[in-house]
């Protein structure tokens, strides 16, 4: 079924995490612009609808894209992502402990998905759930996809086009599990992430080495059309200078190796040139087609994996997060950047609703007499409330017509007679016949007649000598038109008031 498309940008929400550290000095100023001080008298502003700062809490950056993630419960897909630095808190802000976005959204999805059912009387069994929900969750590491529910899985994973009229892409070979509630999602989701690649850096702990992609499928049926969606969960991996990398070979000390064959080198390269390729996608959609015709979804295995929810159709929010210490002021204005055109993104959203292919015709009609009915219904209540309505333009410029018509005939009229009038009048007739003005001459003259050889002569203008009662009977039908006329003794008296 067609739906109208709505365009939507980039949702971009900014998260400042708390400092770290108490001594060390703070760049980043959260107000209503953003400021970062990046040394050398030089700053950084950036103007963000949606600024967090080290205040906020798990509640407050979730409810800035709970809007985001219930639309898909109407068919709308939907993606959220956390972009940032190695440290910037991009991890807890998805996850958290079990206070994250992905915990948050999936208990509200669920309890959206239970309001909208009917509920069942209590002496019925509850009956199966009209809604499907199933997750599956995958990370990218490098430019290779796995599949985190099935780590054992020998099938590879590559990113396949579904449709080639919606552009939908899906993952080939990708485990999904159906789920009945936000606990058996939340148990399904942490039992993957203990697989994701995971390494201690200078900047955190247990930083993020790979991409992790959670996909919830949600699917709605009823008797007469299906409603399905999509929702997009990402953690991306933090960027990161290689000055900061350690050697990862134990027992070597760090001026005896080449950082370039380690490892944790090659990771690192692979993010960066990863998030670069997202950040080049994400330019050239800001710039619009105009500028920037082609976009290079195809660089990387994450641009690709998420060309539906960059500039497809998908509603979708950014959580740029910040780290406010001063040594990371390159990278906070880096993430800000990048946050900045994001917010610039259009996409074409609408609702993927579809007819059932087993509903029946009789089916068909009864939906279809329903929504007749609606729209009748809503019709005759807005009709009811609306005042009467001015009569068309097409109806006022006839009447316009009309009104000019009658005018120019009762004009026609009162002049003809003015005229009926002097040749009654006796003295009046007689002056008239002996100086006749030039309105009373003939248009046929002889003068005028060497030029009009051969054409039929004009009719005159100036009535033909007729009787008087053929006089009185013209005005008697003119009064009838125009209005009586005064009789003499009440001209006779206006004269006299008058002189």
């Amino acid at each position: 079924m067609d739906e109208p498309a709505e365009l939507s940008n980039i949702r971009v929400v900014v998260r400042v995490r708390p400092a770290q550290d108490k001594t060390k000095t703070e760049a980043v100023t959260c107000g209503d612009q953003l400021e970062v001080d990046c040394g050398d008298g030089k700053r950084f502003t950036g103007a963000f609808a949606d600024i967090l700062g080290p205040a906020a809490t798990q509640n407050d950056v979730y409810r800035k894209v709970e809007d985001v993630v219930l639309q898909t419960t109407e068919g709308i897909n939907a993606c959220v992502m956390a972009y940032g630095q190695t440290g910037a808190g991009k991890t807890h802000t998805m996850l958290g402990d079990n206070d994250g976005i992905i915990p948050k959204a999936l208990n509200a999805l669920f309890d959206k998905l239970g309001s909208d059912e009917p509920p069942t009387p209590v002496a019925q069994t509850p009956a199966p759930r009209a809604a499907k929900v199933s997750v599956s969750l995958l990370q990218i590491l490098g430019e290779k996809l796995e599949d985190l529910l099935s780590p054992s899985s020998e099938i590879p994973l590559r990113v396949r086009l579904a449709s080639r009229v919606t552009d939908e892409l899906y993952v080939s070979g990708l485990s999904s599990i159906v789920v009945d509630d936000a606990e058996a999602a939340l148990k399904v989701v942490n039992r993957g992430l203990k697989g994701r690649r995971e390494r201690s850096t200078k900047r955190n702990d247990a930083s993020s080495r790979s991409h992790a992609v959670l996909r919830v499928d949600i699917e709605k049926t009823d008797d007469v059309e299906v409603v399905k969606s999509r929702l997009y969960l990402v953690d991306l991996a933090g960027s990161e200078r290689a000055s900061a990398l350690e050697d990862d070979a134990e027992g070597s000390p760090s001026k005896m190796y080449n950082p370039s064959e380690t490892q944790r080198f090659k990771e690192h390269v692979d993010i960066n040139r990863s998030l670069s390729a997202l950040g080049n996608v994400v330019s050239a959609l800001s710039d619009g087609p105009t500028k920037r015709p082609h976009v290079p979804y195809r660089d990387s295995t994450l641009t690709r994996l998420l060309q539906d929810s960059l500039g497809g159709n998908t509603r979708t929010a950014i959580v740029a997060c910040c780290a406010p210490e001063s040594i990371y002021a390159d990278e906070s204005v880096s993430t800000l950047k990048f946050a900045d055109r994001g917010q610039r993104v259009l996409a074409r959203v609408y609702a993927n609703r579809d007819v059932v292919p087993s509903a029946s015709d009789a089916t068909l009609a009864t939906a279809l007499k329903k929504a007749k009915d609606e729209i009748r219904r809503l019709k005759e209540a807005l009709r009811s409330a609306s005042p009467v309505k001015p009569p068309s333009f097409v109806k006022q410029m006839q009447l316009v017509d009309v009104t000019k018509s009658l005018q120019a005939e009762v004009a026609a009229l009162r002049a003809e007679n003015e005229q009926l009038r002097k040749l009654l009048d006796p003295q009046m007739a007689a002056s008239v016949k002996a100086v006749p003005s030039a309105d009373m001459v003939s248009r046929t003259s002889p003068r005028k007649k060497k030029k009009q050889r051969g054409r039929p002569p004009r009719p005159s203008s100036q009535p033909d000598d007729v009787s008087i009662t053929q006089f009185q009977q013209r005005l008697e039908k003119l009064d009838t038109v125009v209005g009586p006329r005064p009789t003499s003794a009440a001209r006779a008296s206006s004269d006299s008031l008058a002189a």
